[in-house]
C-alpha cells in the first residue's frame, strides 16, 4: 500500500484506497493522484542544541525537509507523510490559531502498545514505552527543560482550565473527563516537584 489510506469493510478486508474526494479507488490499478496517504505523527522536535523547535518557520521547514526526504513526490495532501506539527506543540498551535485544545492531545501519547521511537542527532534510536521514560529522555537530552507545560498540570489546573472554557471538552462525557483526570494523576504520581 506504500503509505496510502486504506478503506476496509466490517470484516476488516481491504476495499481500496481513500481519495481526497471521499471516493474509494479499488486495488489493482495505480492509485490516483488524489489518493490520501497516512501520516507520520511526530511527538516533539529538537534542534541540535537540545532546544524544542516551536510552531512557526522552523517547524514548517523541518516538516518540509522530512517530506522531501521521504520522496513521495511534490509536496501536497496526496504525498506528504508528515502533515502537521508535533503533539508537544499542539497546545501552543491551538492557542495561536484561536482554537480550544482537546485535553487528550495536550499530554504524552505513549504506551507499550503504541511506543515512541526517538531518533537523536547522533544516530541513536530509543524506544519509549511510558511517560516516565519520556520524561527521563527529556532530562537526559536537554536537562528537563522545555517539557510542555500541560504535561505538569495537576487535577486542579485541568479543572480550572475546563471551568474557564479554555478546553474543548464538548465531546467528552463526564465519566471520560474523570477517567482523563485519573490517568493524569497516575502519570504525575511523584513526577512533578
Amino acid at each position: 500500500m506504500k503509505g496510502f489510506v486504506g478503506v476496509y469493510d466490517k470484516a476488516k478486508n481491504i476495499l481500496g484506497v481513500l481519495c481526497a474526494d471521499g471516493k474509494v479507488s479499488p486495488l489493482g490499478a495505480s492509485p490516483p493522484s488524489n489518493a490520501l496517504t497516512g501520516d507520520y505523527d511526530m511527538h516533539d522536535n529538537f534542534g541540535r542544541d537540545g532546544s524544542r523547535i516551536r510552531p512557526g518557520a522552523g517547524e514548517d521547514k523541518l516538516r518540509s525537509d522530512l517530506n522531501r526526504s521521504i520522496g513521495r513526490g511534490p509536496s501536497g495532501k496526496a504525498s506528504d507523510m508528515v502533515r502537521h506539527g508535533p503533539q508537544a506543540n499542539y497546545q501552543e498551535w491551538a492557542k495561536a490559531n484561536g482554537k480550544k485544545p482537546i485535553p487528550g492531545l495536550m499530554v504524552p501519547d505513549v504506551s507499550s502498545e503504541e511506543p515512541l521511537l526517538v531518533f537523536d542527532s547522533n544516530g541513536n534510536v530509543y524506544k519509549i514505552e511510558n511517560e516516565q521514560e519520556l520524561r527521563d529522555l527529556y532530562a537526559c537530552k536537554n536537562g528537563g527543560k522545555d517539557i510542555p507545560e500541560s504535561w505538569n498540570w495537576d487535577k486542579e489546573r485541568w479543572e480550572r482550565e475546563k471551568a474557564a472554557g479554555n478546553l474543548d471538552v464538548e465531546k467528552m462525557k463526564p465519566e471520560d473527563w474523570d477517567k482523563f483526570l485519573a490517568s493524569r494523576e497516575e502519570a504525575l504520581g511523584g513526577l512533578v516537584a
